[in-house]
């Protein structure tokens, strides 16, 4: 995934579905977090990332919102975070692990 600023990471994403509810992990910057909110519903798929960013001495939380439509063995993602950033698209496909 190559991000706003440039910056290419292999991101990893683990989901379970139960009924309507998506539950699981995404990496952001490689590191796995937790994911909130998640929903699947037909070939559509949402879930947010609860992040901090230190600025001087300051941690500030902010979030990230996915948001995907699911084909094949590959969901077409957009990424928009609640900072003002561009949104960043970009394709997770199933491994083969």
């Amino acid at each position: 995934m190559t991000y706003a600023s440039g910056h290419t990471y292999e991101e990893r994403f683990t989901f379970r579905v139960s009924d309507d509810a998506l539950v699981g992990t995404a990496s952001f910057l490689g590191r796995g977090r937790g994911i909130r909110e998640g929903q699947a519903k037909d070939d559509e798929v949402s879930f947010t990332l609860t992040l901090e960013e230190l600025l001087g001495t300051e941690t500030r939380p902010y979030r990230r919102y996915y948001r995907g439509r699911v084909s094949g063995n590959e969901i077409h993602f957009t990424m928009q975070d609640d900072k003002g950033n561009p949104p960043v698209k970009f394709t997770a496909r199933r491994s083969a692990d």
